[in-house]
């Protein structure tokens, strides 16, 4: 499964609140205006499973997921660089 999106961000006002939710906030991409979560069911650790990005640049998100028997795998890419890689139990 592939999630992706390009944007540009500018005047940001509030970055606590989500601006997109696929999913809910204990599972699933959360995108605020200055970074993303992914969630899983038995992972949620924000800072090592979340992207950031800067204001003013145009910003290519891609959040890949590959299920597994054993382990799943989900990828972010920001602009076509691998930026977060974590494992987790399907």
């Amino acid at each position: 499964m592939t999630f992706e999106a390009d944007f540009t961000v500018s005047s940001i006002i509030d970055t606590e609140e989500p601006i997109i939710t696929i999913g809910d906030i204990d599972k699933g991409l959360i995108i605020y205006p200055d970074h993303a979560i992914m969630h899983t069911a038995n992972l949620k650790v924000d800072n090592a499973q979340n992207v950031a990005w800067a204001e003013n640049k145009r910003i290519h998100l891609v959040v890949s997921v590959s299920f597994g028997e054993e382990y799943s795998y989900v990828r972010i890419y920001i602009n076509g660089v691998l930026d977060r890689e974590f494992e987790y139990n399907p």
